[in-house]
């Protein structure tokens, strides 16, 4: 049941023991039929078996990377891109494109403290606001600048910075999310900043924002082969989200608690200092390491389906 990711509670252990004594008639001494807690521990420490904490998976996320049919299916198709577009020796010709969202305000994290008292981490607001960031990364190492999604109707000046990393993309959409009429205009950005590389191959999730006809018609006139990841297993199969993204929050949580300790949480985050705080971790997190072990470690760069 631990394997197939239903790992029993001590109460479900118990009952399926008086289950099994009542349906085969095996007379115990566990009153009613179901045992007490001592012997359940028992019985776990004769059999190397332990309580444990449990980290949680949507099912839909471990049926799809269990399946085997859904993740050789996915190289199959990546083998035969690369080799159709002659790229497979051609590292600077393989991207990945992915959002991720950064708070405002520091994450929960452990701290110091006495024992027996609360312990509290000042935050600048109880409304945490999210930014929406857009990375671009290729399989040779380099990274695009970020594109800062912020929440709002109308780009306002004022939210811009003036200690960007030059090239920075800009725009905001209702629920800073990543929108359809957004990804197209960055998709017109990456497609000039990379004219010297064709063909290329874009690997991407599939977004909604992400297949709209009108990126789908760049692309084919642009010889850009767009390749889908599949559902539900973008945090094993996509460089971003298993070398890059971690790292930078990483950084970027660290500049943000500076923050916080430094003005005693009286001031909020900003836009403008938002973007400032992140083009200062951007490299380091998104660092030509980070991204070439990235292509490497999914098997994407160089093809290796055995990954």
């Amino acid at each position: 049941m631990e394997e197939m990711g239903f790992g029993p509670t001590m109460t479900e252990f118990t009952g399926i023991v008086h289950d099994h004594v009542v349906a085969n008639e095996i007379p115990t001494p566990f009153v009613g039929g179901r045992p007490g807690y001592e012997w359940a521990a028992s019985f776990l420490s004769r059999h190397n078996l332990r309580l444990k904490k449990v980290g949680t998976m949507q099912l839909a996320r471990k049926n799809v990377t269990a399946d085997p049919f859904v993740i050789y299916g996915y190289y199959d198709l990546l083998q035969r891109a690369q080799e159709r577009l002659g790229i497979s020796n051609r590292p600077e010709c393989i991207w990945n494109l992915d959002e991720t969202g950064f708070p405002h305000d520091p994450s929960k994290c452990k701290t110091i403290g006495s024992v027996g008292k609360k312990t509290i981490h000042d935050v600048c607001g109880a409304n945490r606001e999210n930014t929406t960031v857009l990375a671009m990364c290729c399989a040779d190492g380099i990274t695009l600048p970020p594109v800062v999604v912020f929440r709002g109707k109308h780009m306002q000046s004022t939210w811009k910075s003036t200690q960007d990393i030059p090239g920075t993309q800009y725009a905001v959409s209702k629920n800073g999310w990543m929108t359809t009429p957004i990804f197209e205009d960055i998709f017109k950005y990456f497609v000039d900043e990379t004219k010297d590389r064709r063909p290329l191959l874009l690997i991407l999730d599939g977004h909604i924002s992400h297949t709209s006809i009108a990126t789908v018609e760049l692309a084919k006139k642009e010889n850009i082969s767009i390749l889908k990841l599949p559902a539900h297993c973008t945090d094993v199969l996509q460089p971003l989200d298993v070398t890059c993204f971690a790292p930078l929050k990483n950084y970027y949580q660290y500049a943000l608690n500076d923050l916080v300790n430094n003005t005693g949480a009286r001031e909020p985050l900003r836009k403008c200092g938002f973007v400032n705080m992140l083009c200062s971790v951007w490299e380091k997190g998104l660092s030509p390491q980070n991204i070439k072990k990235g292509f490497e470690s999914t098997g994407i760069y160089p093809c290796n389906r055995d990954k």
